[in-house]
């Protein structure tokens, strides 16, 4: 089972503590600051930087800096609809067409951290491919799509998952680049 899958089982137990009044994720922090101490974050002038602010988010755990990659109104996660399993878990949180948006990914995301925090784990991620490429859907040549494959490793759980992500990112009205969307595939096991 992929890393999504994961995520979509900590979605359950976050939803679950949503409906409990435990969270609000609703409230997301707007107008991030990366001024903290625990590790380098990079402006996201380039699509690259948004990538390596990705592996950071990831690896420092951070909700806040994970969801300032993702655009804020125009965000599409796809999964791969022949990861085994992700069916059942996606008919239950009535996830249809194997995609979700900003919310799903915010409160997926956070239970994945929570549940690692929780046991003092740990989150490796790496991402390696070609440079971006201009995405013929945008005449503006506004948008790119990068191809990365990525090794993520989640301890002490033995979560080991292989795959390629496609992401397109887009430049807002800001001048800096967020990921619009983002689809897993996962590599085929020998």
């Amino acid at each position: 089972m992929g890393w999504r899958a994961v995520a979509v089982a900590a979605l359950c137990v976050a939803v679950a503590a949503f409906y409990t009044g435990c969270e609000n994720p609703f409230n997301p922090t707007v107008g991030m600051s990366f001024d903290d101490e625990a590790g380098e974050a990079f402006d996201p002038t380039t699509p690259q930087r948004v990538l390596d602010n990705l592996v950071v988010a990831y690896q420092e755990m951070d909700i806040d800096r994970y969801m300032a990659c993702l655009d804020t109104n125009d965000f599409t996660f796809k999964f791969d609809p022949s990861e085994p399993g992700l069916d059942a878990l996606l008919d239950a949180q009535g996830i249809v067409n194997n995609e979700w948006y900003r919310t799903e990914e915010w409160l997926a995301t956070q239970a994945l951290f929570a549940e690692v925090r929780g046991v003092n784990g740990s989150i490796s991620v790496a991402l390696t491919g070609a440079p971006p490429h201009q995405w013929s859907g945008d005449p503006s040549g506004n948008t790119v799509e990068i191809q990365r494959a990525y090794q993520l490793e989640v301890r002490p759980f033995q979560t080991d998952v292989a795959g390629t992500a496609f992401f397109r990112l887009r430049q807002n009205e800001y001048g800096n680049w967020v990921i619009v969307e983002w689809q897993d595939k996962m590599r085929e096991e020998p």
